[in-house]
């Protein structure tokens, strides 16, 4: 859009064109947003893995544990006790690590929808800007005619 085209166009067509920018303006917003959100999860997902590899070792540790109490004997039995509790805890952490885990995939699948919408509407502003450059170069060659 020229600038003479600009001061000749009807409000509308520039309130139009102004709004047009806000929209373009926020779906940038929306896009940083959402890599910045892809960037988080993908820092949840190495915590995630990096408990999954504690809870592993773990319960390695119990069944080592549980080994050594059956080889104590009568007196390992509290060691038994205490190696099926870590045994449990481990159980606990891997399961939790796995709900985190289906956190993460929909929350990716959330922002992918959302990439793809975002990209949809971006599309259609754009269309939409250059359909409004059109429309005011045809006014402006209208009132420059008369």
């Amino acid at each position: 859009m020229t600038a003479s085209a600009t001061s000749q166009s009807s409000p509308e067509l520039l309130e139009l064109a102004a709004v047009g920018a806000l929209v373009v303006a926020a779906t940038d917003t929306t896009t940083v947003a959402a890599q910045a959100l892809r960037d988080q999860l993908t820092e949840i997902s190495d915590l995630s893995a990096a408990i999954r590899k504690l809870a592993g070792q773990t319960n390695l540790l119990a069944l080592n544990a549980s080994i050594e109490a059956a080889k104590a004997g009568d007196a390992g039995r509290g060691f038994a006790v205490v190696s099926q509790e870590v045994k449990q805890l481990s159980a606990q952490a891997s399961t939790t690590a796995a709900q985190i885990d289906e956190r993460i995939r929909l929350a990716n699948e959330a922002v992918m929808a959302n990439d793809k919408a975002v990209g949809e509407l971006l599309a259609s502003v754009q269309k939409g800007a250059a359909l409004l450059g059109r429309m005011v170069e045809q006014h402006s060659g209208d009132h420059g005619e008369a």
